[in-house]
Protein backbone atom coordinates (compact mmCIF):
# COMPACT_ATOMS: atom_id res chain seq x y z
CA UNK A 1 0.00 0.00 0.00
CA UNK A 2 2.84 2.40 0.81
CA UNK A 3 4.53 1.53 -2.46
CA UNK A 4 1.37 2.31 -4.43
CA UNK A 5 0.91 5.53 -2.45
CA UNK A 6 4.42 6.67 -3.39
CA UNK A 7 3.69 5.75 -7.01
CA UNK A 8 0.59 7.96 -6.99
CA UNK A 9 2.49 10.85 -5.40
CA UNK A 10 5.35 10.57 -7.88
CA UNK A 11 2.95 10.51 -10.81
CA UNK A 12 1.21 13.65 -9.51
CA UNK A 13 4.61 15.30 -9.09
CA UNK A 14 5.59 14.37 -12.65
CA UNK A 15 2.37 15.72 -14.11
CA UNK A 16 2.52 18.98 -12.15
CA UNK A 17 6.14 19.51 -13.16
CA UNK A 18 5.58 18.89 -16.84
CA UNK A 19 7.02 15.37 -16.73
CA UNK A 20 5.62 12.36 -18.53
CA UNK A 21 4.47 9.32 -16.52
CA UNK A 22 5.15 6.03 -18.33
CA UNK A 23 7.39 7.91 -20.73
CA UNK A 24 8.96 4.76 -22.23
CA UNK A 25 5.61 3.04 -22.66
CA UNK A 26 4.35 6.09 -24.55
CA UNK A 27 7.35 5.87 -26.89
CA UNK A 28 6.40 2.24 -27.55
CA UNK A 29 2.79 3.22 -28.20
CA UNK A 30 3.81 5.95 -30.64
CA UNK A 31 6.13 3.62 -32.56
CA UNK A 32 3.54 0.83 -32.73
CA UNK A 33 0.81 3.18 -33.98
CA UNK A 34 3.13 4.61 -36.62
CA UNK A 35 4.26 1.19 -37.77
CA UNK A 36 0.70 -0.13 -38.06
CA UNK A 37 -0.20 2.94 -40.12
CA UNK A 38 2.64 2.23 -42.54
CA UNK A 39 4.93 5.00 -41.30
CA UNK A 40 8.47 5.02 -39.94
CA UNK A 41 8.41 3.93 -36.27
CA UNK A 42 11.99 5.17 -35.83
CA UNK A 43 11.18 8.76 -36.78
CA UNK A 44 11.66 11.07 -33.80
CA UNK A 45 9.03 13.77 -33.25
CA UNK A 46 10.17 17.07 -31.67
CA UNK A 47 10.72 16.94 -27.89
CA UNK A 48 10.31 13.16 -27.79
CA UNK A 49 12.51 10.19 -27.00
CA UNK A 50 13.64 7.92 -29.87
CA UNK A 51 12.43 4.36 -30.35
CA UNK A 52 15.56 2.20 -29.93
CA UNK A 53 14.23 -1.35 -30.17
CA UNK A 54 14.66 -3.81 -33.05
CA UNK A 55 11.86 -4.58 -35.52
CA UNK A 56 10.94 -7.79 -33.69
CA UNK A 57 9.63 -5.60 -30.85
CA UNK A 58 7.00 -4.23 -33.22
CA UNK A 59 6.04 -7.72 -34.38
CA UNK A 60 5.63 -8.92 -30.78
CA UNK A 61 3.56 -5.85 -29.90
CA UNK A 62 1.30 -6.45 -32.88
CA UNK A 63 0.77 -10.03 -31.72
CA UNK A 64 -0.12 -8.84 -28.22
CA UNK A 65 -2.53 -6.33 -29.72
CA UNK A 66 -4.28 -9.06 -31.70
CA UNK A 67 -4.75 -11.12 -28.52
CA UNK A 68 -5.93 -8.15 -26.44
CA UNK A 69 -7.85 -5.76 -28.72
CA UNK A 70 -8.31 -2.08 -27.98
CA UNK A 71 -6.47 -0.88 -24.88
CA UNK A 72 -6.48 -4.37 -23.34
CA UNK A 73 -2.90 -5.04 -24.40
CA UNK A 74 -1.58 -1.91 -22.68
CA UNK A 75 -3.54 -2.55 -19.49
CA UNK A 76 -2.22 -6.12 -19.44
CA UNK A 77 1.33 -4.94 -20.08
CA UNK A 78 1.29 -2.31 -17.31
CA UNK A 79 -0.36 -4.73 -14.86
CA UNK A 80 2.26 -7.43 -15.50
CA UNK A 81 5.02 -4.85 -15.18
CA UNK A 82 3.68 -3.70 -11.79
CA UNK A 83 3.21 -7.24 -10.47
CA UNK A 84 6.69 -8.23 -11.61
CA UNK A 85 8.37 -5.26 -9.98
CA UNK A 86 6.49 -5.79 -6.71
CA UNK A 87 7.59 -9.45 -6.71
CA UNK A 88 11.30 -8.58 -6.68
CA UNK A 89 11.71 -8.12 -2.87
CA UNK A 90 9.94 -11.43 -2.24
CA UNK A 91 12.05 -13.23 -4.85
CA UNK A 92 15.27 -11.83 -3.39
CA UNK A 93 14.46 -12.80 0.20
CA UNK A 94 12.96 -16.19 -0.64
CA UNK A 95 15.58 -17.36 -3.10
CA UNK A 96 18.79 -15.37 -3.01
CA UNK A 97 19.26 -13.89 0.46
CA UNK A 98 18.48 -16.17 3.38
CA UNK A 99 18.53 -14.13 6.58
CA UNK A 100 16.55 -14.16 9.81
CA UNK A 101 16.33 -10.39 10.02
CA UNK A 102 15.72 -9.63 6.33
CA UNK A 103 12.11 -10.69 6.01
CA UNK A 104 10.02 -10.13 2.89
CA UNK A 105 8.18 -7.32 4.67
CA UNK A 106 11.38 -5.51 5.60
CA UNK A 107 12.74 -6.03 2.08
CA UNK A 108 9.59 -4.45 0.68
CA UNK A 109 10.00 -1.47 3.00
CA UNK A 110 13.62 -1.00 1.87
CA UNK A 111 12.50 -1.44 -1.73
CA UNK A 112 9.80 1.22 -1.32
CA UNK A 113 11.87 3.85 0.49
CA UNK A 114 15.16 3.71 -1.36
CA UNK A 115 16.88 7.10 -1.76
CA UNK A 116 15.06 9.09 -4.39
CA UNK A 117 12.28 6.48 -4.50
CA UNK A 118 14.19 4.96 -7.38
CA UNK A 119 12.03 1.83 -7.80
CA UNK A 120 8.85 3.86 -8.06
CA UNK A 121 10.58 5.96 -10.70
CA UNK A 122 11.57 2.81 -12.60
CA UNK A 123 8.00 1.54 -12.59
CA UNK A 124 6.69 4.88 -13.81
CA UNK A 125 8.90 4.67 -16.91
CA UNK A 126 6.86 1.73 -18.19
CA UNK A 127 10.05 0.20 -19.57
CA UNK A 128 9.86 -3.34 -20.92
CA UNK A 129 12.90 -4.31 -18.82
CA UNK A 130 10.62 -4.29 -15.77
CA UNK A 131 8.97 -7.44 -17.13
CA UNK A 132 12.18 -9.37 -17.64
CA UNK A 133 14.15 -8.70 -14.46
CA UNK A 134 11.73 -10.50 -12.10
CA UNK A 135 11.42 -13.36 -14.60
CA UNK A 136 15.20 -13.66 -14.70
CA UNK A 137 15.34 -13.60 -10.89
CA UNK A 138 12.76 -16.39 -10.61
CA UNK A 139 14.44 -18.50 -13.29
CA UNK A 140 17.83 -17.86 -11.69
CA UNK A 141 16.60 -19.21 -8.34
CA UNK A 142 15.56 -22.44 -10.03
CA UNK A 143 18.90 -22.64 -11.81
CA UNK A 144 20.98 -22.10 -8.68
CA UNK A 145 19.05 -24.69 -6.67
CA UNK A 146 19.03 -27.47 -9.30
CA UNK A 147 21.71 -26.42 -11.81
CA UNK A 148 19.02 -26.42 -14.48
CA UNK A 149 19.29 -23.25 -16.50
CA UNK A 150 17.15 -23.80 -19.59
CA UNK A 151 14.35 -21.54 -18.34
CA UNK A 152 16.88 -18.86 -17.43
CA UNK A 153 18.44 -19.00 -20.89
CA UNK A 154 15.02 -18.68 -22.50
CA UNK A 155 14.22 -15.58 -20.41
CA UNK A 156 17.60 -14.00 -21.16
CA UNK A 157 17.32 -14.78 -24.88
CA UNK A 158 13.82 -13.27 -25.07
CA UNK A 159 14.94 -10.17 -23.16
CA UNK A 160 18.16 -9.76 -25.14
CA UNK A 161 16.21 -10.05 -28.38
CA UNK A 162 14.79 -6.63 -27.40
CA UNK A 163 17.68 -5.25 -25.34
CA UNK A 164 21.11 -6.91 -25.89
CA UNK A 165 22.33 -5.61 -22.53
CA UNK A 166 20.42 -8.49 -20.90
CA UNK A 167 23.15 -10.86 -22.11
CA UNK A 168 25.17 -9.57 -19.15
CA UNK A 169 22.91 -11.70 -16.92
CA UNK A 170 24.65 -14.79 -18.29
CA UNK A 171 27.34 -14.16 -15.70
CA UNK A 172 24.96 -15.84 -13.21
CA UNK A 173 25.03 -19.37 -14.68
CA UNK A 174 28.74 -18.98 -15.46
CA UNK A 175 29.54 -18.25 -11.80
CA UNK A 176 26.76 -20.10 -9.97
CA UNK A 177 26.19 -23.05 -12.32
CA UNK A 178 28.24 -26.02 -13.43
CA UNK A 179 29.37 -26.67 -17.01
CA UNK A 180 27.37 -23.76 -18.43
CA UNK A 181 29.94 -22.20 -20.77
CA UNK A 182 28.73 -23.99 -23.91
CA UNK A 183 25.07 -23.26 -23.13
CA UNK A 184 25.84 -19.59 -22.51
CA UNK A 185 27.64 -19.40 -25.86
CA UNK A 186 24.61 -20.99 -27.56
CA UNK A 187 22.33 -18.41 -25.92
CA UNK A 188 24.54 -15.56 -27.15
CA UNK A 189 24.71 -17.09 -30.61
CA UNK A 190 20.93 -17.44 -30.85
CA UNK A 191 20.44 -13.78 -29.93
CA UNK A 192 23.07 -12.63 -32.45
CA UNK A 193 21.46 -14.87 -35.08
CA UNK A 194 18.09 -13.25 -34.41
CA UNK A 195 19.53 -9.79 -35.02
CA UNK A 196 21.25 -10.93 -38.23
CA UNK A 197 17.99 -12.45 -39.43
CA UNK A 198 16.14 -9.18 -38.85
CA UNK A 199 18.89 -7.35 -40.71
CA UNK A 200 18.41 -9.64 -43.72
CA UNK A 201 14.61 -9.73 -43.73
CA UNK A 202 13.91 -6.09 -42.83
CA UNK A 203 17.02 -4.18 -43.97
CA UNK A 204 15.52 -0.67 -44.11
CA UNK A 205 13.77 -0.91 -40.76
CA UNK A 206 16.86 -2.48 -39.17
CA UNK A 207 19.09 0.30 -40.54
CA UNK A 208 16.82 2.91 -38.95
CA UNK A 209 16.99 0.97 -35.68
CA UNK A 210 20.80 0.97 -35.80
CA UNK A 211 20.85 4.70 -36.51
CA UNK A 212 18.66 5.48 -33.49
CA UNK A 213 20.77 3.29 -31.22
CA UNK A 214 23.98 4.96 -32.43
CA UNK A 215 22.57 8.44 -31.88
CA UNK A 216 21.25 7.58 -28.43
CA UNK A 217 24.36 5.84 -27.08
CA UNK A 218 27.27 7.47 -28.93
CA UNK A 219 25.95 10.95 -29.71
CA UNK A 220 23.72 11.59 -26.67
CA UNK A 221 25.63 9.32 -24.28
CA UNK A 222 22.54 7.61 -22.92
CA UNK A 223 22.71 3.81 -22.58
CA UNK A 224 19.73 3.40 -20.26
CA UNK A 225 19.24 3.11 -16.51
CA UNK A 226 21.92 0.56 -15.56
CA UNK A 227 25.49 0.13 -14.35
CA UNK A 228 26.77 0.08 -17.93
CA UNK A 229 25.29 3.50 -18.59
CA UNK A 230 26.99 4.81 -15.44
CA UNK A 231 30.37 3.45 -16.59
CA UNK A 232 29.71 4.79 -20.09
CA UNK A 233 29.01 8.29 -18.78
CA UNK A 234 32.11 8.22 -16.53
CA UNK A 235 34.22 7.17 -19.49
CA UNK A 236 32.89 10.07 -21.57
CA UNK A 237 33.69 12.51 -18.74
CA UNK A 238 37.24 11.17 -18.45
CA UNK A 239 37.67 11.38 -22.23
CA UNK A 240 36.48 15.00 -22.33
CA UNK A 241 38.78 15.89 -19.41
CA UNK A 242 41.84 14.55 -21.25
CA UNK A 243 40.88 16.38 -24.43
Amino acid sequence: ALFLFVIARRQSFLESGGGIPFVDAKVYARAIRTWKAGGDPYAIPPDSLPFVYPPIFLEAAALLGSIFPGHGGWYTYLALESIGLLAIPWLVTSGYVRSRWLTSFLAMMIFTFQPGFVEEGVLLTGNVANLFYPLALAAGIFGIRRNRWLLFYLVVAAAAALKPIFLALLILPLLAGERQIARSVICIGSVCGGYLLQRCLMPQCYARFQQNVFNEIVVRGDAGFNIFNYLHRQGRKIGRAHV
